[in-house]
């Protein structure tokens, strides 16, 4: 990470991915939320991890539901990293920064 922080909201496209805007952007980190319409977080990662050029990208997963089954769904997706909400922020930078416990 440089120390720079930009960010891209998704969220706003009809299908939550546009291929152009992350290839263009080229994240080093995305933050997904599970439960979105239209295309879920497991989907996404998955698509995420399949566009060339993104497949080293580090996935967060960040969901209200914390049990076994969607832990192990977000592995299989290909999300590096899984929090629960709330998660405070600074859980998220110590796993940002490399540090995390």
């Amino acid at each position: 990470m440089n120390g720079t922080w930009q960010y891209v909201n998704l969220s706003l496209c009809p299908k939550l991915l546009d291929h152009c805007t992350l290839i263009t952007f080229a994240p080093e980190v995305v933050i997904l939320d599970i439960d979105m319409p239209s295309m879920d977080g497991f989907e996404l990662a998955a698509a995420v991890r399949n566009t060339h050029g993104m497949e080293k990208v580090t996935l967060f997963a960040l969901s209200g539901w914390n049990d076994h089954t969607v832990r192990d769904r977000c592995s299989a997706a290909g999300f590096d990293h899984f929090f629960a909400k709330p998660t405070p922020v600074s859980e998220i930078l110590l796993a940002l920064s490399g540090n995390e416990k």
